[in-house]
């Protein structure tokens, strides 16, 4: 077990916690997590993480819409998010971005509801917590021209867009996905950016670590991903990566 886990990613308001999500949230302390971010996929969703953070005091909330649902929110959505995002423990707007994997949303729709939420973003001068599947160009793109404040949760792209990204103050987000194999990608950028930049996460409950793989993943398991990122960068311990991680969380969602 390591200590003072911040994971910046989970999902903890999904229907595959129903059951089990008070016994699971209750025990995360006890198994080294300091913070979660609970980050939102809907109208919906976005109110009950900030439920989610309300009732638990290591929980905060991102609210937003994914790409996925960007043709589905409610008339209005952009008020609706305006006025969770003023609500105490609320550090984040997101998960939005573009998923031109899936293409659940047309392009066009995902393209807007994108720049809304860059919008909603700066407007509350707080972070962004980007999707990105297959649209680095777009992503790219849309950061540099508006220049939010980010995360680039599960990375996915090359060492180049890495350092780009980077260079422009965004953050980026690994989990489990790196002990992985055919995590090529997602390796060789741990490698190429400055460690200020990095951030652990989870994405709980999907995609956990690969000697786990078929369980629900759940944020004490970050522990495995720190010591895949300290080997693979091999200047510091895992127990180094999470607090170094845990203070670029604090700096970047000012908890």
């Amino acid at each position: 077990m390591i200590e003072g886990i911040i994971d910046t990613h989970a999902h903890y308001d999904s229907d595959k916690f129903d059951f089990i999500r008070h016994a699971t949230l209750s025990s995360l302390k006890a198994l080294g997590v300091r913070s979660i971010v609970n980050c939102s996929s809907s109208v919906e969703s976005s109110y009950f993480s900030v439920e989610l953070a309300q009732i638990y005091d290591f929980v905060f909330a991102a609210v937003g819409v994914h790409p996925h649902d960007a043709d589905n929110s409610p008339d209005g959505w952009q008020d609706l998010l305006d006025d969770l995002l003023k609500t105490p423990k609320v550090v984040a707007v997101g998960e939005t971005g573009l998923d031109y994997f899936y293409d659940y949303s047309p392009r066009e729709i995902q393209l807007e509801v994108f720049y809304e939420h860059i919008r909603l973003s700066l407007e509350h001068s707080l972070p962004l917590v980007v999707h990105d599947r297959e649209a680095h160009e777009d992503i790219l793109k849309a950061l540099k021209t508006f220049r939010p404040k980010a995360v680039v949760h599960r990375y996915s792209g090359d060492a180049e867009l890495a350092r780009e990204l980077t260079g422009l103050g965004v953050y980026l987000g690994f989990g489990c996905a790196v002990t992985y194999p055919g995590s090529k990608n997602e390796i060789e950028a741990v490698k190429s950016i400055p460690i200020e930049y990095l951030l652990l996460e989870t994405d709980a409950p999907y995609l956990p670590p690969y000697n786990l793989r078929g369980s629900l993943c759940t944020s004490d398991m970050i522990s495995f991903a720190a010591e895949k990122l300290a080997e693979i960068r091999r200047d510091c311990s895992p127990k180094q990566i999470v607090d170094i991680t845990a203070e670029n969380a604090c700096r970047l969602f000012n908890f």
